[in-house]
């Protein structure tokens, strides 16, 4: 690390240089401990491969110890066995918000884009799937056709809110929760361009709705544009909500709900 990071740096002093391992900074101790070494370091890594989403909560004190004041994420996530499933579709969403909301994250990443339908791990490892020209076996993946690719839902709808709703270079806003809830997340940002709330909710409950009441803070009446996504569906209208400075919100069972300020 001492002989090649310097080098990278010294080509291109913006490449961002993470310690790569299974338990970041807790794991590379010789590079935390080492001056010399860590003036190249810009972030640690940590692959909690699968992980629950409550890790990211019950054990903030082990994943932010140590830090040298530099950010701590995850650049590795997937389901190594089991496959997805609808309750581990609402586990990510809310593995990418508590790393955001409460590890303090610059960014996430996890899932590799496209898996071979000839993977047995592929449905708990891919945002989607592919058929390679010498898998012959339609009784799995019956309308892929060779050379073609589709989306894994179960994981793309897990991310794709976040994708597609939320610009890069969003500010997260932080959030005083009456009670930290372990099934019903919340996750606020703010837009860099045009100063805007995006609120995330998350209802992992298999059986029953959850309502947020949130305090927005805003007095002016703003009004909030709706997108949810669910293991089954994606980018379901919810249409407006808001004018008045407290919003009540209902999740159904297992649902994402993106809410944008207007």
């Amino acid at each position: 690390f001492k002989i090649i990071a310097p080098k990278v740096k010294s080509h291109k002093s913006s490449i961002f240089v993470n310690v790569d391992s299974w338990a970041g900074q807790e794991r590379e101790y010789l590079i935390a401990d080492d001056p010399d070494a860590l003036k190249y370091v810009d972030g640690w890594t940590w692959h909690l491969v699968g992980s629950d989403s409550n890790v990211m909560i019950n054990e903030k004190i082990k994943l932010t110890a140590n830090t040298r004041g530099l950010p701590v994420f995850t650049d590795e996530y997937e389901y190594l066995s089991g496959g997805s499933s609808p309750s581990r579709c609402l586990n990510t969403a809310q593995n990418i918000m508590n790393w955001f909301t409460f590890e303090n994250s610059p960014v996430w990443s996890g899932f590799h884009a496209l898996k071979p339908t000839t993977h047995v791990e592929a449905t708990g490892y891919g945002l989607g799937f592919w058929r390679p020209p010498d898998d012959h076996d339609f009784s799995h993946f019956s309308n892929l056709t060779y050379g073609h690719w589709e989306y894994n839902p179960y994981n793309w709808h897990a991310v794709k809110g976040f994708v597609k709703i939320i610009p890069w270079n969003s500010v997260r806003i932080q959030v005083t929760e009456e009670n930290i809830q372990l099934d019903n997340r919340i996750l606020v940002v703010r837009t860099p361009n045009d100063n805007k709330l995006i609120i995330v909710l998350t209802n992992r409950r298999e059986n029953s709705d959850f309502t947020f009441s949130v305090d927005t803070g805003l007095t002016d009446g703003a009004k909030f544009l709706g997108t949810r996504y669910t293991p089954q569906d994606a980018d379901v209208p919810l249409g407006i909500k808001g004018g008045s400075q407290k919003i009540d919100f209902t999740l159904p069972p297992l649902s994402i709900d993106f809410w944008v300020q207007q």
